[in-house]
């Protein structure tokens, strides 16, 4: 078996980004890192700790022959806060983000943007292709300044700046930013001399020394400022709410009024110290003297402006929000309208020479001019248009793809999603789901019924009609499936959609989604407050949603019969480990209603919805991480074609793929974690062949030299794959002290290798030393104890029982997930033999999971609890 190796780098596997991945362990706990040598002549060493906490670190001698390429091992959970997901765009082209501020290095085709999800991005051939250079999901980019081809600056929401030293590879925030508040525009006239505006402060503020330190330059004394533009370092222009205009010389402020009359100036541009343009809302005033004297166009400039540049001293340009972009050649006097098609929403206007613009705006729009804007033209591609909302994706074989949506609009890819084109329609009314079963059998779900295809989407046929509402079909078989909508209809078919049924058997209710499990009878279908089950391939169906009342519920995604999880509104998410008898809540990490959930396998799926929401489980859906994301559209559908590759569909014509998903969110290739009594191994490969499977090898404490390996369980493998695969073993180590565990990967011809080894401290727990499981677990809080350790109402608080060996000190404390302390429960001097029993009962604590340790001077044990309002 040969399996690829990955490069590793310790920074992209747990800080790509500043705020992309963060480890977390309860106070106390001790880390224990491995330190794995590269090749000769680079030494890698990868090692991982919370500051201030003590570790341990293995030296592993290095392999000829590595299965992996990292190793880390933890004595506790990792808590990840967020996954890096790198995307394609897929539609629309060739990038589809909201930019609100643009700038270019002069005399040359590069260009970057600025905009929704703190995204920054890079082009070097004037706009033909994108680069994503930094995203953050919390923030908004309102504006980015290049003073040099090297040096970058960028300002945006919650008093964001960020700095690059290297054209845009590599951003930091600043030392310093003046304000908490929204920075609209930042421009820089050195890499050292830059402004910033306060806008809602009516402040512009001034820096030195390339953002270490800020100091006020200038305030309005007329409201808001809402532009400004800077030709010097002590000399510039602004204008305000106020309908002012302010002038700026030798860092001395000084404003007038010549705009009473009119509507609120929104922007500023000069050409030079002299000569300059204001416009607002229907009218643009010139000026050739730096201000003291203005002339207003000739009426012929009727927009709202969005931005306005010079691109002579006597030719500028305008663009609105409403899709136009207005060109005067006489410094203002007469303007010209261009009309782009689709009237999309127009933000920033960029200059890289006389002749050479680019025009960036709301969801990818692209507008170009290479004759100095006497002709522009929209170079993004958008099949389809941005109007159009999908709310359907599925492909049978992983090469050909149909996604469907409003008024009707079917699109078809042939390549693998790399490409679309629209195809036949059904119908003109919206699609909300869409199915093939094969590359001809396909089935399109409308608000009032179905339709069916058999050669590929060329024909449709209406299957049959139903009262309005009809929301999803799925397949379990090519000749198993069902279909659901909101006005309580449920129909199957086990005929591969030949003929449809009404189940005999059928709870009342609004039915949103479906979840199948591959090749069995069982599937589930939820809704508004309800999950029902079929176990016969839908001729009868049972109520299984015991807790679920005043839920809504969007989507279902099940990995057994009796293993699955409900998604839907406000991020709610659900599961069950036996069938539906019972329900737990999970928390989601986000508060965007979910739309869509799936899994890869038993342990890694994703669910998507609201603003372009994406989050990730490895754990079969316990827990999930937010994704860095970069689309605010909402995310409708979704589809897993292997372990890391996905395509996303939503609104305005959304599709995304992401050929690296970190499915497992630790982005490791081996992992052991010590936790409960129990080591859980993990591991992933990245290509196999003729792969048998791996046996689990251990040698347990004392024990001597490699004669002393001992076989403690054995995986099988997926044979030959060229996609990521996931594995995992659980040990139940009995006894203190260092155990070593390593692989023993063996070929279907019986030929094997081993892994490196790899050790962990197992923790002593001497009998009679007991941390018991709480209970009720997953609980509820809010009423007062009893003062004695018992509680009063219904699942109100949790119990936790203990025992020590020996009378001696002891303290039970609890703490969040982010290793904060939480509570001390008990502190004191505990009896041996006797148990005890603690009541947790929070009140102000936000639900989630935490976890409770038991210590004394020689022994600790920790477990985890999920608490929820």
């Amino acid at each position: 078996m040969t399996l690829s190796k990955t490069s590793s780098d310790s920074k992209a596997l747990f800080n790509r980004n500043a705020d992309i991945f963060t480890s977390s362990f309860p106070a106390g706990q001790s880390a224990t890192a491995i330190n794995i040598p590269g090749n000769k002549e680079s030494g890698t060493k990868h090692k991982t700790l919370r500051a201030g906490q003590s570790s341990n670190t293995i030296n592993m001698p290095v392999s000829s022959k590595h299965i992996f390429s990292t190793v880390i091992i933890a004595l506790f959970l990792f808590s990840f806060t967020s996954a890096q997901v790198n995307f394609t765009w897929l539609n629309p082209k060739p990038m589809g983000y909201t930019i609100y501020g643009g700038a270019s290095i002069p005399s040359t085709d590069t260009v970057y943007g600025a905009g929704t999800k703190g995204v920054i991005i890079q082009s070097t051939d004037f706009g033909n292709s994108w680069r994503l250079l930094y995203s953050n999901r919390q923030i908004t980019l309102y504006s980015v300044s290049f003073p040099s081809s090297s040096v970058g600056y960028a300002a945006g929401s919650g008093g964001t700046i960020l700095k690059t030293t290297n054209s845009g590879l590599n951003w930091e925030p600043t030392t310093s930013s003046p304000s908490s508040l929204d920075l609209t525009k930042v421009q820089f006239i050195s890499e050292t001399v830059g402004f910033v505006n306060v806008k809602l402060k009516g402040k512009i503020f001034k820096t030195t020394n390339g953002g270490n330190s800020w100091s006020l330059f200038a305030e309005s004394s007329s409201g808001f400022v809402n532009d400004f533009v800077m030709t010097g370092e002590n000399n510039g222009f602004y204008i305000t709410q106020g309908k002012g205009f302010g002038r700026i010389t030798n860092g001395i402020p000084g404003e007038t009024s010549p705009f009473e009359d009119y509507q609120i100036p929104t922007v500023v541009d000069f050409f030079n110290a002299s000569i300059g343009i204001v416009a607002g809302s229907g009218y643009a005033f010139r000026t050739t003297d730096g201000g003291s004297t203005w002339e207003k166009d000739n009426g012929s400039f009727d927009i709202i402006p969005s931005a306005v540049k010079y691109f002579t001293a006597s030719k500028i340009t305008a663009v609105t929000g409403g899709g136009g972009i207005y060109v005067s050649t006489d410094n203002g006097v007469s303007w010209q309208a261009t009309p782009i098609p689709g009237t999309p929403t127009l933000n920033t206007v960029v200059f890289r020479d006389g002749t050479g613009g680019i025009v960036l705006g709301g969801k990818g729009v692209t507008v170009i001019t290479t004759n100095g804007g006497s002709n522009w033209s929209r170079t993004d591609t958008q099949v389809p248009g941005d109007n159009v909302v999908l709310y359907g994706i599925t492909t049978p074989d992983g090469t050909n793809f149909w996604a469907g949506g409003t008024n009707g609009m079917i699109i078809k890819s042939t390549d693998g999603g790399r490409n679309w084109s629209v195809t036949n329609r059904c119908s003109t009314l919206t699609l909300n789901d869409i199915c093939f079963t094969t590359t001809q059998k396909g089935f399109a779900v409308t608000s009032t019924g179905l339709y069916t295809t058999t050669n590929g989407g060329t024909t449709w046929a209406n299957k049959f009609t139903t009262a309005s509402g009809s929301q999803k079909v799925a397949f379990a078989t090519e000749q198993n499936g069902y279909f659901c909508g909101t006005q309580g209809v449920v129909r199957y078919t086990t005929d591969g959609g030949t003929n449809w049924s009404t189940p005999g058997t059928l709870p009342a209710g609004s039915y949103y989604g479906i979840g199948v499990i591959p090749g069995s009878s069982t599937a589930y279908i939820c809704g508004v407050g309800k999950v029902i089950k079929t176990t016969n391939n839908g001729a009868s169906w049972s109520d299984v949603s015991s807790g679920l009342t005043g839920k809504t519920f969007y989507a279902a995604a099940f990995t057994s019969n009796q293993v699955g999880v409900v998604v839907g509104k406000d991020g709610v998410i659900y599961k069950t480990t036996n069938g539906g008898t019972s329900w737990s809540q999970r928390t989601s990490n986000t508060g965007s209603t979910l739309y869509t959930v799936k899994f890869y396998d038993s342990e890694h799926g994703i669910a998507a919805g609201g603003s372009g929401g994406i989050i990730l489980t490895a754990d079969g859906g316990e827990s999930w991480s937010r994704a860095e994301e970069i689309s605010e559209s909402t995310i409708r559908a979704l589809t897993i074609l292997n372990g890391t590759t996905a395509i996303f569909a939503g609104d305005k014509g959304t599709l995304l793929l992401s050929e690296d998903l970190p499915l497992p969110v630790e982005l490791v290739e081996f992992t052991a974690v010590y936790t409960g009594g129990s080591v859980r191994i993990n591991w992933k490969t990245a290509t196999e062949k003729d792969n048998n499977g791996f046996e689990v090898q251990r040698i347990r404490p004392g024990m001597g030299g490699s004669g002393w390996w001992e076989k403690i369980g054995y995986v099988e493998g997926h044979g030959t794959s060229n996609s990521p695969k996931y594995y995992s073993f659980t040990d139940k180590p009995k006894g203190a002290g260092k155990y070593r565990y390593r692989l023993k990967q063996i070929d279907n011809d019986g030929s094997f290798e081993y892994s490196w080894e790899a050790e962990i401290m197992v923790a002593g727990v001497p009998e009679g030393f007991t941390l018991g499981e709480n209970y009720p677990n997953p609980f509820g809080g809010g009423v007062s104890g009893d003062g004695t350790g018992g509680i009063s109402g219904d699942n109100t608080g949790t119990k936790i029982p203990f025992t020590v060996n020996e009378t001696s000190p002891v303290k039970l404390t609890v703490y969040s997930s982010a290793g904060a302390l939480v509570a001390t429960l008990f502190e004191g001097t505990a009896e041996g033999g006797r148990e005890y029993t603690i009541t947790f009962n929070p009140r102000e604590e936000s639900s989630g999971v935490y976890f409770y340790r038991l210590e004394t001077d020689k022994h600790s044990q920790t477990r985890k609890m999920l608490y929820l309002k």
